[in-house]
């Protein structure tokens, strides 16, 4: 009874519900294909940022937050191109604008610790390896973590 009344006072503003929708919806794609779907992808991402900035606002350490990470994210692509798809970085890279560097950086612990736990896993009760997984599922848990 105390879970559902905290559950009942929760109260999240728009952009927040809108970005936990999305990733729902990313997450089920990448999961079956590999792939941020652009379609969702790229209607979404400016409707979040809209109601952002309506609600809160962006404030210029955000932005400059943003471009830092637009060159970290271009700097490891360039370097190591195999190990991370540009669908993760562009969503990370969106997220970035909306989400405060703390909330940032417990996203990438959430998210990782999560896929970490999830190859251990299934190393472990079918003693093969992956060589793929897809991290957007992961990611909308650490958003969830957070958010929730």
């Amino acid at each position: 009874m105390i879970i559902i009344n905290q559950f009942r006072n929760l109260s999240l503003p728009f952009f927040q519900l809108l970005m936990l929708m999305t990733s729902s919806l990313l997450a089920i794609h990448d999961a079956k294909t590999f792939k941020v779907s652009p379609l969702v992808f790229n209607i979404a991402t400016p409707l979040i940022l809209l109601c952002y900035a309506l609600e809160i606002g962006i404030s210029h350490f955000h932005f400059l937050f943003f471009l830092v990470l637009f060159f970290i994210s271009n700097l490891i692509i360039w370097l190591f191109p195999a190990y991370i798809g540009g669908g993760d970085l562009k969503l990370l890279l969106s997220w970035s604008l909306v989400l405060s560097p703390i909330q940032f950086i417990w996203l990438l612990f959430y998210a990782s610790s999560s896929a970490l736990l999830w190859i251990l896993l299934w190393k472990m009760i079918t003693r093969k390896t992956h060589h793929k997984i897809p991290f957007v599922p992961f990611l909308t848990i650490g958003l969830f973590l957070i958010f929730l």
